[in-house]
């Protein structure tokens, strides 16, 4: 079980080592980004360095500063909230970091159930690889699911394969190909197969068409509340 300490000592981050790095924002970390911290640092038995939670971090948008913070991170842990501001910062991040990135918003709890947005995607082949090899995904039931694509031979042939590789690394998997647009049937799986997680590739382009990138990606985030974890 991991730890939870609702006002955790923010220190510097550990430039030089592999650690997962947090940040809450302009306030105190909430409970819901500190338990989501543990819960990563914990899992893969790494140290936890905070970001100092000050207005300054938020308002420096530097490519630059962020890729010094977030150097030999192995995740980021971010806090989201409704705010356009706050949501400006996180795709910022996601797009300036190498490290995955998990936006946390509303209650976390230990995830049970996953499900990967999948497009055939570099990007979408990165999420399936980062779930298939990741310690904290051990244990979860996956839930890859394709929206449109529905009868192409490519869509097809790469769902299988993302498949495969989740089945050959000891994941539960169930997968499908949806005709909704894919906000909707994000939304819609959440809702059915009461998913406690999120992972996509982000701001990526797909071979076949404009899928999870750029504005999908925010329309994403904006839709659905719970966390998500951006790999690019």
């Amino acid at each position: 079980m991991f730890r939870c300490d609702p006002h955790p000592t923010l220190v510097p981050a550990l430039a030089g080592h592999t650690h997962v790095l947090a940040c809450e924002g302009p306030v105190q970390p909430s409970r819901s980004v500190v338990e989501a911290a543990h819960w990563a640092a914990d899992g893969l038995s790494l140290p936890l360095a905070w970001l100092p939670s000050c207005e300054g971090v938020w308002q420096d948008h530097s490519e630059q500063a962020w890729r010094d913070r977030s150097a030999g991170a192995s995740l980021v842990v971010l806090g989201r909230e409704a705010q356009p501001a706050r949501r400006c910062v996180v795709e910022h991040v996601v797009q300036t970091v190498s490290a995955p990135v998990l936006a946390v918003t509303g209650a976390f709890a230990v995830p049970e159930r996953v499900m990967v947005a999948f497009d055939g995607s570099p990007a979408a082949r990165r999420a399936v690889a980062w779930v298939a090899s990741s310690p904290l995904m051990r244990g979860v039931h996956c839930h890859l699911m394709m929206a449109g694509h529905v009868g192409q031979a490519d869509a097809a042939h790469e769902l299988e394969r993302a498949q495969t590789d989740l089945m050959t690394a000891g994941l539960r998997v169930t997968s499908y190909q949806v005709v909704d647009e894919v906000v909707t049937a994000v939304q819609q799986g959440i809702g059915t197969y009461r998913i406690d997680l999120l992972v996509m590739g982000a701001f990526s382009h797909a071979p076949w068409r404009r899928w999870v990138a750029g504005s999908c990606t925010t329309r994403l985030l904006r839709a659905c509340a719970l966390p998500t974890v951006l790999v690019r």
